[in-house]
C-alpha cells in the first residue's frame, strides 16, 4: 500500500510540472536509494561537512567546498539537521573526490552533467 502512494505522489507531481524527489531509508537497498539523483551531479551551495553517516551529530569525513561539484549517489531519510537556511531530515550521499559521505538536501543543487 505504501509503494502504491509514493507511486501516485510521485506522478502527480510529475504531471505537475514539479521535481519529485525519491528519499527511502538509509537501510534501503542501494538499487532502490539510487532513483533519487542515478546519473546527476550536486554543486554544494555553501562548505559542507561530509558526514559518515546520514545525522549531523556524525562524524566528518571532511568538507565539501562551496560550488564543488560531486557526484550522487542517493537520498536519504536521516537525522534531524539545520542548514542552509531550511531543516529537515533527508541527506544526500556524494561522492567527493575519495570521500564518500552524506550532507545535507538543503544544501545542494542538483544539475544533470554535461
Amino acid at each position: 500500500m505504501k509503494n502504491r502512494i509514493l507511486v501516485g505522489a510521485v506522478l502527480t507531481a510529475a504531471l505537475a510540472g514539479s521535481q519529485a524527489v525519491l528519499v527511502v531509508p538509509a537501510t534501503a537497498a542501494p538499487e532502490t536509494a539510487r532513483a533519487g539523483c542515478s546519473k546527476r551531479l550536486v554543486i554544494a551551495e555553501e562548505k559542507l561537512n561530509v558526514r559518515k553517516t546520514a545525522s549531523a551529530s556524525s562524524d566528518s569525513l571532511g568538507t565539501f567546498p562551496k560550488g564543488a561539484q560531486a557526484s550522487c549517489s542517493a537520498n536519504y531519510a536521516g537525522g534531524d539537521v539545520t542548514a542552509c537556511g531550511s531543516s529537515g531530515n533527508t541527506w544526500t550521499q556524494i561522492k567527493y573526490g575519495t570521500k564518500s559521505g552524506y550532507v545535507p538536501f538543503s544544501c545542494v543543487k542538483f544539475v544533470d552533467p554535461s
